[in-house]
Order: C-alpha cells, then sequence, then structure tokens
C-alpha cells in the first residue's frame, strides 16, 4: 500500500500525529518561558522548530488535496472557517479571561483599554500586539501572552500561494516536477538565509516554513508512489539524524520529515482525534496556559511538574474551542478531516 491509500481512509493517525507535535511544543516552550536551561539543544529550540515543521508538512499534504477537489473561492473559504474563529476566540479569552484572573491572582493591574487593542491589533492575523499592560510582570522570559500566533500568518501565505499556483491546470499536471523544483530552490535558499544575520525574519521563515509545506505537497502529488511500510519511517528518522549531525537538519530535512510523518499517520493504529481535532486548540491555548503557569510561581515546582499542569490544563480549553467553536464553523458535509489547519505556532 502507498501514503495516498492508507491515508485515504477516514480513521487515519493524522489528526494524533498533530496532536503529539502540538504538545511536543508546548514541552519545548516550557524552557524558553520559564528560563530553566534545557539539558539539550533537542528539547529547546529544537523541539519545537521541528514540531512547527512537522505541522507545515502534514498541512500541505492535506491543503494540495483539499485544493485539487474545490474551487478557489471555496478552498479560501474553508481555510478561513477552519482558521479565523479559533485565532477570535482565542483573542477574546486571552484578552477578557486569563489576563484580569492571573493579574488578579499574581496583584498586577489589568488595563481593558489594553486587552480591547490587543484583540483589535490581532483580529485577522497575528502581527500587532503581543502584550496586554501591566500583566505577565513576573514571567522571567516575556510578557507575551500568545507567541506561537505568529505562525498562522505564514500558514495563511501558505494557503493563498498554492491555491493560486494549483490553480493553473499545468502545474497540477506536473505537480510532483513543479513542487520538486520548488523545493530544491528553496532548499539552496536556506544557507543564505539562515547564516546571513541581515536577512529579515519574514524571510527567514518564509523560507523555512514555505519548504516545509513545499514538501507536504510533493507528497500529495507523489502519494501513490511512495510506499507506506515502517521500513520508510527508519529511513527517513536515518536522513534526519544524518542531517542533523552533519548540519542543521532544518535546512535539508523537509522530504524525510514529510515522507516520514505522513507514512506514520497512515500506519499507525491509533484514532485519537480522529473525530475531535483539538490539536489546534492545544496550540493556541497552550503558551497563555504556560504563561499563566510561570507568572504563578508554578516552576517552583520544577520543569517536569511546570510541563505536566501545562499539558493537562490545556485540553479542557482546546476541547472547549473545537466544541463550541471551530467545530460549528466546519462545513456540515465535510469531516473534520479535510478541513486541515497547521499549528501555526510560537516563536522559537
Amino acid at each position: 500500500m502507498t501514503i495516498g491509500g492508507a491515508l485515504a481512509r477516514r480513521d487515519n493517525a493524522l489528526n494524533f500525529i498533530r496532536l503529539l507535535l502540538a504538545a511536543g511544543v508546548i514541552v519545548g516552550h516550557s524552557y524558553q518561558l520559564s528560563n530553566i536551561p534545557a539539558p539539550s539543544l533537542w528539547l529547546n529550540p529544537r523541539l519545537q522548530d521541528w514540531c512547527l515543521n512537522g505541522f507545515f508538512c502534514v498541512s500541505g499534504y492535506l491543503i494540495a488535496g483539499s485544493r485539487t477537489r474545490l474551487s478557489f473561492g471555496t478552498f479560501i473559504e474553508r481555510r478561513a472557517r477552519r482558521l479565523l474563529p479559533g485565532l477570535w476566540a482565542v483573542l477574546v479569552v486571552v484578552a477578557f479571561g486569563f489576563a484580569p484572573v492571573v493579574a488578579a491572582l499574581s496583584g498586577e493591574h489589568w488595563s481593558p483599554t489594553s486587552a480591547v487593542a490587543y484583540v483589535l491589533d490581532n483580529f485577522y492575523l497575528p502581527a500587532g500586539q503581543g502584550y496586554i499592560a501591566d500583566t505577565l510582570t513576573r514571567a522571567p522570559n516575556t510578557p507575551i501572552w500568545n507567541g506561537p500566533l505568529w505562525t498562522l500568518a505564514y500558514e495563511a501565505g501558505c494557503y493563498i500561494a498554492f491555491g493560486l499556483l494549483l490553480s493553473a491546470r499545468g502545474v497540477r499536471r506536473h505537480g510532483g516536477l513543479i513542487c520538486g523544483a520548488l523545493l530544491i530552490a528553496l532548499c539552496a535558499l536556506h544557507p543564505f538565509i539562515i547564516l546571513n544575520e541581515e536577512v529579515p525574519a519574514l524571510w527567514h521563515n518564509t523560507v523555512r516554513l514555505g519548504s516545509y509545506f513545499t514538501a507536504g505537497v510533493l507528497c500529495w502529488f507523489l502519494r501513490d508512489r511512495i510506499p507506506s511500510r515502517w521500513w520508510m519511517v527508519v529511513t527517513c528518522a536515518v536522513a534526519i539524524l544524518v542531517l542533523s549531525l552533519v548540519s542543521d537538519g532544518q535546512w535539508y530535512g523537509q522530504l524525510p520529515a514529510a515522507v516520514g510523518l505522513l507514512t506514520v499517520g497512515g500506519l499507525l493504529p491509533i484514532r485519537i482525534g480522529a473525530t475531535n481535532d483539538i490539536s489546534y486548540g492545544i496550540y493556541i491555548y497552550g503558551w497563555p496556559v504556560q504563561q499563566a503557569l510561570v507568572n504563578l510561581g508554578a516552576t517552583a515546582w520544577g520543569i517536569f511538574v511546570y510541563q505536566a499542569l501545562a499539558l493537562v490544563l490545556v485540553i479542557p480549553f482546546a476541547w472547549a474551542s473545537w466544541v463550541l467553536v471551530e467545530r460549528r464553523w466546519l462545513p456540515r458535509a465535510a469531516p473534520s478531516q479535510a478541513v486541515p489547519i497547521t499549528l501555526g505556532q510560537h516563536h522559537p
């Protein structure tokens, strides 16, 4: 069987994979937000970096399939339905729920005016105010309330770029060749982008995340040629390990990461999240939960207790986000698996 056949089943494990990636982001961020040194670069920052990369790989695969089935207008509408309502909800919950409660418990001052500005400045795609005045004053790293939201703009950018690119019949007909060439071009840019400190973060993030999204799209075009076997997963893992030993594996690990994750998604018999996809909620509520905990002094109990508390306490928020907001905006005729989203992330 190929990954195309394995992932065509509605009970595949891709939502579970995204759930694990979201949890990995939280674990990686725990060291960053607490200012507790990680014992290895693989825990911070590489863990959250690779988890974000993985989300873009999976999203690229699913988005390519969605775009080829839908008109451009319907495609964009469904992407907006999947991305924006959850964003709007978390902005309001953080500004008028998390912030005033944590401020009251911490003896801080909460500004309603600043809270309103926080919601409005980030309403469409986060690019504005990241803090709410006079809150998170005890957070040891940053007073930003939801760092991972910065990735949503890049996610949306990939939706639009590939939505337009796949509008051309010639691109669809030769998708494997064109996406392969695009991936090679983006990989060739990586060393120049990463090693040049003068390159703006916008270009750095565009090349990095765009290359992983492209790898996912490429896998969709090659889905009936890639075998769905565990030896393929092992091969991809070894390739990433070797690349990480000789350089930063992120530079050239796009295709092994995409093939490995998608293959695992088709092979694992774990259906957690197949019906109720809370991965997006885990992603967008993880950082606020962690910031609330760290501002209230939870790190005094040690990094492992802090991580465990964050992973447990984020679940009710993610579940509520899915049940009360995200699911209600999905097209009624489409299953959750057909309306994918990446974890838009944090800033590593």
